[in-house]
């Protein structure tokens, strides 16, 4: 039992440490905002200036809802680092990995770190287009259209599911 929770507090203390190394996550919504704002201007014939890529954050009302959507996207990135660290250790043991010798396979380390890394890109790849589904049309509903934070994560899920295709192609 103290093992498990060792492990859970270890996994936290990661968890904390991914989350101060990618602090601009944070504010990556109002930063986006400000390339919204700016090709919105563009697209209604005004001009384009710098100070619109920081408009975001002098707007009271924008500013809140855009950080709480940036404390999202950091849970949703600790959450997906979560699983594939999950998922690259269950790989890793299923194959008779962490170091144990003879359970490598018959091709020694070289079968084992192949199917392994193939597999956990594959996972991370898909973790991560969920992560864009989720963010892609929420920052500009959050900013022109004053949805929530946790509603527009969900419409822009459903709005990139609905438009899986052009989403993918848009991705690639």
């Amino acid at each position: 039992m103290f093992e498990r929770i060792s492990n859970g507090w270890q996994l936290a203390k990661s968890s904390w440490q991914v989350l101060m190394l990618d602090k601009e996550l944070l504010v990556f919504p109002l930063l986006a905002t400000g390339f919204y704002i700016g090709a919105d201007n563009v697209q209604r014939s005004s001009p384009l200036e710098l100070g619109m890529l920081f408009q975001a954050f002098g707007r009271d009302d924008i500013r809140t809802p855009l950080l709480i959507l940036g404390g999202l996207l950091i849970g949703l990135v600790v959450a997906a680092w979560v699983v594939m660290m999950l998922f690259g250790m269950g790989m890793m043991g299923s194959m008779g990995g962490f170091g144990q010798g003879p359970g490598m396979g018959a091709g020694g380390p070289q079968s084992f770190v192949t199917p392994a890394m193939g597999a956990g890109f594959v996972v991370a790849l898909l973790v991560q287009i969920l992560i864009a589904m989720c963010m892609f049309f929420a920052v500009p509903l959050v900013a022109f259209d004053g949805v929530q934070p946790v509603e527009a994560v969900k419409t822009s899920f459903q709005a990139s599911l609905t438009n899986i295709l052009p989403f993918l192609a848009f991705l690639i």
